[in-house]
């Protein structure tokens, strides 16, 4: 639920900054949509975000032990042997 709060107040805060810098009039007339400075903005700051998530990601993983579940020593008295 928090990221879903999160996502629609960054969605309303580009709204907002869209309707302050272009006309709401002109937003709203327009029969097609249209590319603007904010999204050319918001395009950029995404592919960043996306390659510094790919960086970590892959850091993450590179570094990452694999983890086998150690057995009980007890184990085979459990089942009953």
């Amino acid at each position: 639920m928090l990221m879903h709060g999160l996502y629609d107040a960054a969605q309303l805060t580009v709204a907002a900054i869209q309707i302050r810098r272009e006309n709401l009039k002109t937003i709203m007339d327009a029969q097609t949509p249209t590319f603007t400075s904010v999204d050319a903005i918001m395009l950029g700051v995404t592919a960043v975000l996306i390659v510094f998530a790919v960086m970590l990601i892959r850091q993450g993983l590179r570094g990452a032990p694999v983890v086998a579940t150690p057995a009980s020593p007890h184990a085979s008295h459990a089942i009953g042997t």
